[in-house]
């Protein structure tokens, strides 16, 4: 092995020398560098650990407030249906008695107006029997007036006429 050493050309010195340059060389790179390294590279870890917690707390609060806005639009809607509904029973309400009303004005309209026509009926009925009276009685006191013998139906039309006319 010892051949195998010297014709591949190791020197002990050299190669140990070489081992603790090494080692003083890792060591300041160890310190220098290394650790900075590992200490900045677990702080971005962490940093980036924290942003992606914060980011689950900020998906579930906003899934929490999606379902809050959801729940109020919920509540919102039936709110507004309830409200639609009781508008549509009160204005339901208000035209079947704003109906009753006009039927009950409408029942007294007519109520009025048959009275009025039977007033009026009653008055043309006494105008009427009045008047045909006062026909009567001046063809009564026509035909009285002339000679009962002479009496015919010429007469009593003529008679008649002359009755209508004056009581006009």
């Amino acid at each position: 092995m010892q051949d195998l050493i010297q014709k591949l050309g190791i020197q002990w010195n050299l190669l140990i020398a070489q081992a603790v340059n090494f080692l003083i060389v890792l060591l300041v790179l160890w310190l220098t560098a290394y650790k900075p390294i590992v200490r900045v590279l677990r702080e971005r870890r962490e940093k980036i650990e924290k942003g992606l917690r914060d980011a689950d707390r900020a998906a579930e609060r906003l899934a929490d407030a999606d379902d809050a806005y959801t729940a109020r639009i919920r509540e919102a809607e039936k709110r507004s249906v309830s409200i639609i509904e009781d508008v549509e029973r009160r204005s339901k309400e208000r035209e079947a008695e704003l109906a009753r009303e006009v039927k009950e004005k409408e029942r007294k309209m007519v109520e009025e107006a048959e009275r009025k026509v039977r007033a009026v009926e009653a008055e043309g009925r006494d105008v009427i029997s009045r008047e045909a009276a006062a026909l009567v009685r001046n063809a009564v006191a026509k035909i009285a007036e002339r000679d009962p013998v002479t009496i015919d139906g010429a007469l009593i039309d003529q008679a008649l006429k002359e009755a209508g006319k004056r009581a006009i």
